[in-house]
């Protein structure tokens, strides 16, 4: 009975809204499913994670979904950080939702909101622009999607890039994780032992220039030269005198911003 009528106060929140004018659909997704978390204590006893409950509750093509994080049978972490970290989310729509606890499931390219009552919910990815962390270390961390970018790689569009730098041109971190399967072994005459699979992460960075073209880059000098070769005696002199280290993402960062006073 309370989950019909939380369903109910959901119809009539959303058409209230729209017809206001108030928000966009998106919005109102999001902000409900914002709602929903910070109120969940009015919610009866918690069905296990995967159920249908929330999915009645947001329809199919709602703000998110449920999500199982049972599976423990594969070596490693498919997350970024492990750690449920503070958070804030910009949406595709330019609204920002702050003091939140995510994690980030680079495996399935899912963003995990925490809810008071302990359950995860997986924002969709489409309908985010961006999202910052605070680490372990109290840095801030900036995850996002680049749409804009002139390039045939749908990666840009549906995969979140850390930000390392970013202004006339941009350096990008790429993180993928994937699954290394499990081969059979041979065990010095013992038969055959099947060790488990494991997540496998792989990073690779891309420099953005000024005309929005990403190019995949190594961090060493030869590259650090050729994607700024228009300055390259001011970029050889400054490496030079401030003994640059080029193998550095705080080093790059650093010529990139020496780069654009140029």
């Amino acid at each position: 009975m309370l989950f019909l009528m939380m369903y109910e106060m959901y119809l009539t929140l959303k058409v209230i809204l729209i017809k206001m004018k108030f928000l966009r659909i998106n919005d109102v997704r999001l902000l409900i499913t914002l709602c929903f978390c910070g109120f969940s204590y009015f919610a009866i006893a918690q069905t296990p994670v995967g159920s249908l409950n929330q999915n009645h509750l947001f329809g199919n093509d709602g703000f998110i979904k449920t999500v199982d994080l049972t599976n423990s049978e594969i070596k490693g972490s498919p997350y970024f950080f492990d750690k449920w970290l503070d958070a804030s989310v910009e949406t595709s729509n330019n609204q920002i939702f702050a003091d939140l606890k995510l994690k980030y499931n680079v495996h399935l390219n899912e963003i995990l909101l925490l809810k008071p009552s302990g359950d995860s919910v997986a924002l969709i990815p489409t309908t985010i622009r961006k999202f910052v962390v605070t680490d372990i270390k109290n840095q801030e961390v900036e995850f996002k999607r680049f749409d804009d970018l002139k390039t045939n790689d749908a990666s840009f569009r549906d995969n979140f890039f850390v930000v390392l730098h970013e202004g006339e041109t941009s350096l990008l971190q790429e993180v993928k994780v994937k699954i290394l399967r499990a081969n059979l072994m041979s065990n010095s005459g013992y038969g055959v032992q099947k060790r488990s699979d494991e997540f496998k992460r792989e990073e690779k960075y891309f420099f953005v220039d000024k005309n929005l073209k990403p190019v995949e880059v190594k961090l060493n000098k030869k590259n650090l030269l050729m994607v700024l070769n228009d300055k390259e005696n001011e970029i050889k002199n400054f490496i030079s005198k401030e003994k640059i280290d080029t193998s550095s993402e705080k080093d790059w960062i650093k010529t990139l911003m020496f780069y654009e006073t140029l």
